[in-house]
C-alpha cells in the first residue's frame, strides 16, 4: 500500500499560479509513488454544494466573468487535482482525516504569509497545527515578506515547533524563518520549476498555440500603469496580437490553467507582474519581462530573487515604465541552475519522507 499524503494549501478557484503550484506539488509526490489528495476545509456543506448552481446563474444570467472563470477552474480541479473536503464551523480537522494520512504537506504558495492571511479561519490549518509532528512536512511555503514583526514571529515560532525540516520559497524568507525558529531553513525552488518542461507538456497536453498572427502574452495581477499599458500596445501594434487573460473584458479571461500555460508557452513575449508566470516563462523558455506590483509591494522581493537565482535580472524591470526591449532571451544559464536546484529539491523530499 502506498503511503497517503494530504496536501494543505491556499485553495483559490480563480488564481492560475495557485492551482498550478498545487498540481506541481501533487505531481512531484505522485511520481514518488505516494497516494495524494488535497484536503480543503469549508464552512458549510450546503453552501459548497449550492455554489456551482450559483456560479452558473451569475455567469449565464448576469454574465459575471469571475463566476465563469470559477466554473472552468472547477472542471480543471476535478480532472487534475483530486480533493477531499471537510465541513465544520470551528476550524478543527476531524480525527478520521488525521488518522487517514501518513503525512500532511503544506505548500507551496503563500501559506505562511500572515499579512495576507491574518484573520483567516484556516490559518492554523496551513501550519498543520492539527497533525502529529512526525506527519508535518512543508514544501516551499512562502511567508511573502522580507521581515516578520515581533508579535507575528512569536506566533509563528510556536506554530512551527515540531517540524523536523523547514523550507521556504524565497531566500530571504528562509533566513527569516531561521531567525524566528532558531532552526535551519532550506531555500527551495517553487514546485512549478521542479516539474520539467517535458513533464508539463505531457501532464497538461500542452501544444504551443500556432495562431495566424504572433502574439504577446500579458498578465498582471495588480494592474498595469497607464504608461506601461500604452508602451506594450505600441510594441504590439501592426506586429502582434495581445492576449491578456487578466483583463475581464478579454475573451481569454475564462480559460482554465491548462489553456493558460499552453497560451503562455506559444507567446513571442510575456509581460507580467506574476511570480508564477515568470517561473513558467523560465521553465518553458519563453522571453519575458516581469515588473513590480503596484499595490502589493511586499511581494516584489520574491520576483527579484527568482530572476537573480536564474541569471534573469535583465528581465526584471522594477518600474512600470517604458524601457528598451531585448527580443532574445538566453535560458542556458537558467537551465544549468535548474538542474542543480531540482537535485536539492529532491534531496529535501528524500529526508522529509524517510522512514
Amino acid at each position: 500500500m502506498p503511503k497517503k499524503i494530504g496536501i494543505i494549501t491556499i485553495y483559490d478557484e480563480t488564481n492560475y499560479g495557485n492551482r498550478l503550484q498545487n498540481l506541481a506539488v501533487q505531481t512531484c509526490l505522485k511520481n514518488r509513488g505516494y497516494a495524494v489528495k488535497n484536503i480543503v476545509w469549508r464552512y458549510s456543506r450546503f453552501r459548497w454544494l449550492a455554489k456551482p448552481f450559483w456560479l452558473r446563474f451569475r455567469y449565464w444570467i448576469q454574465r459575471d466573468k469571475i463566476s465563469g472563470r470559477s466554473l472552468t477552474f472547477r472542471r480543471f480541479i476535478h480532472r487534475y487535482t483530486p480533493t477531499r473536503y471537510f465541513f465544520n464551523k470551528d476550524r478543527s480537522v476531524p480525527a478520521e482525516i488525521c488518522e487517514d494520512y501518513d503525512y500532511f504537506v503544506t505548500g507551496s504558495d503563500q501559506v505562511w504569509n500572515l499579512d495576507m492571511l491574518r484573520g483567516s479561519l484556516e490559518l492554523g490549518i496551513y501550519f498543520l497545527t492539527f497533525a502529529d509532528d512526525r506527519k508535518r512536512v512543508c514544501i516551499s511555503p512562502s511567508i511573502g515578506v522580507a521581515t516578520v514583526g515581533d508579535e507575528d514571529a512569536a506566533w509563528m515560532r510556536q506554530a512551527l515547533k515540531g517540524y523536523r525540516y523547514l523550507s521556504c520559497r524565497e531566500k530571504q524568507g528562509a533566513l527569516e524563518l531561521s531567525r524566528i525558529t532558531g532552526e535551519a531553513c532550506e531555500w527551495l525552488i517553487d514546485p512549478t520549476l521542479f516539474v520539467t518542461r517535458e513533464e508539463w507538456q505531457k501532464l497538461l497536453s500542452i501544444n504551443s498555440h500556432k495562431r495566424t498572427r504572433p502574439y504577446v502574452f500579458v498578465f498582471f495581477l495588480d494592474g498595469m500603469s497607464e504608461e506601461l499599458n500604452l508602451f506594450i500596445r505600441r510594441y504590439a501594434a501592426d506586429h502582434y496580437e495581445i492576449i491578456n487573460p487578466s483583463d475581464q473584458a478579454s475573451s481569454w479571461f475564462c480559460i482554465d490553467p491548462s489553456e493558460f500555460v499552453s497560451l503562455l508557452s506559444g507567446a513571442h513575449m510575456v509581460f507580467t507582474d506574476s511570480f508564477h508566470v515568470s517561473a513558467f516563462s523560465i521553465n518553458l523558455h519563453v522571453p519575458f519581462y516581469v515588473f513590480n506590483r503596484k499595490k502589493w509591494k511586499t511581494l516584489n522581493s520574491r520576483i527579484e530573487s527568482l530572476c537573480e537565482v536564474f541569471q534573469m535580472s535583465s528581465r526584471y524591470i522594477p518600474e512600470q515604465k517604458a524601457f528598451t526591449i531585448q527580443e532574445h532571451c538566453d535560458f542556458e544559464e537558467a537551465d544549468r541552475q535548474l538542474v542543480t536546484e531540482r537535485k536539492r529539491f529532491s534531496a529535501y523530499l528524500d529526508k522529509c519522507f524517510e522512514a
